[in-house]
This record gives C-alpha cells, sequence and structure tokens, in this order.
C-alpha cells in the first residue's frame, strides 16, 4: 500500500451498525467535511457497536445524521507496513517511536485537509 486508496464507503453515525465487520481505517467528517477524527480497527462494525467508542457522545451531540463516517478497507498490518516504509524508516533514529506515529496522523489530517 504505497497510496492510500479512495474511500470504501460512508455511513452517518446513525447508520453505523451498517459498517463493515474488517479492518480499516475511519474518518469522522461533520456535515461541512471537516475532519474531526481518524483512527484504525481491526474491526470497523465492532468499534462503533453501540455507544463504546470513547468519542461517541462527543459526536453524537453533534447530531447523529450530521455526523459521518467514512471508511477505507486494509488490514492494519498493511497500514503499519506503509508507516514504517514511508514515514518511521525517514525520520532520525533518536525519534521516539509514539511520536512519529502521532506525527504521522498529524501529517496524514494536513494532507486530508489541504
Amino acid at each position: 500500500m504505497t497510496n492510500f486508496p479512495i474511500f470504501s464507503g460512508q455511513f452517518t453515525l446513525r447508520q453505523r451498525h451498517q459498517l463493515p465487520d474488517q479492518a480499516g481505517i475511519y474518518f469522522v467528517l461533520d456535515e461541512r467535511e471537516q475532519l474531526l477524527y481518524i483512527g484504525q480497527a481491526k474491526n470497523l462494525r465492532d468499534r462503533w457497536a453501540g455507544s463504546t467508542h470513547h468519542r461517541y457522545k462527543q459526536f453524537a451531540r453533534k447530531g447523529l445524521d450530521k455526523i459521518i463516517l467514512r471508511y477505507i478497507l486494509t488490514s492494519v498490518s498493511e497500514l503499519d507496513k506503509w508507516f514504517f516504509r514511508t514515514c518511521y524508516a525517514k525520520l532520525p533514529q533518536t525519534t521516539p517511536k509514539i511520536f512519529a506515529k502521532q506525527g504521522f496522523w498529524a501529517l496524514f489530517r494536513v494532507n486530508l485537509d489541504g
């Protein structure tokens, strides 16, 4: 996975039970298409089942039909391979792994917005 593919699909927060039971990267957007959150899950449906996601209440307050969950189906191992091949390998050896991954997500957010 050298480039991220196009989105595989999307559902509103109210429709989250229709998410596929597959691994992927998910993007939470508001009705103005503003990116609110990015995450990854081994099973998208399980991650958003009920109200168990740690940000569910925050997003639900904005409106169940106003929050959009877009996703890309990919295995977590493919995502990690891409990250280490593309980003982490190019960082100085002194960069802690956790900061590198946080930097990756920040860079990814900027690329999505810009």
